[in-house]
This record gives structure tokens, sequence and C-alpha cells, in this order.
């Protein structure tokens, strides 16, 4: 039998990158009453926006490469970063 060869499921610099840069777009760009609009059920349109421009809400695409695509992205990848980067700030404060 050959030699196996062993899967590196190590983290790129680019993915180390990703939960740090998260935590800093929260803590910098979302600090408002988090847990009272929460509670309150206040929608907070300008954070939306602000996440749509930091690119984690989705990656925009050419139409030219068509609907069914799968994208590769940081961002995309480890989506949950940011709710728990979030969770986690909030908890703290």
């Amino acid at each position: 039998m050959g030699k196996l060869n062993r899967m590196d499921f190590s983290w790129s610099n680019r993915q180390r990158e990703v939960p740090d840069a998260a935590g800093r777009f929260a803590r910098q760009q979302l600090n408002y009453n988090i847990i009272e609009n929460d509670r309150a059920g206040v929608f907070y349109h300008n954070a939306w926006k602000k996440c749509g421009g930091f690119g984690i809400q989705g990656v925009p695409v050419s139409k030219q490469y068509g609907e069914n695509i799968r994208i590769r992205n940081p961002f995309c990848e480890n989506q949950s970063v940011l709710n728990a980067q979030v969770a986690l700030w909030s908890n703290q404060s």
C-alpha cells in the first residue's frame, strides 16, 4: 500500500484574520444598544447597511456567472463569526 498524504486542516493567514476583523467591525461599527433594541424589537437599518458594506451578508457576483455558483469567501465560510463576536462583545458590556 502506498503512503497516504495527510490533509492539512490548518487555517490560512486570511482565515485567521476573519474572526479578528469581524470582532473589530462589530465593536467599531455596531456599537449601539444591542440588547435593548433586541428586546424592544428594534431593527437597526444602518447597522444592516454597514454589515453589507463590510461584506458579511453576501458576496456580489457579476450576472455573467449566473445564479447557481459556489462562492469561496472567508466571510461566507465563517458566517457565524460576526454573530458570535457581537454576542460575546455585548455580554461583556
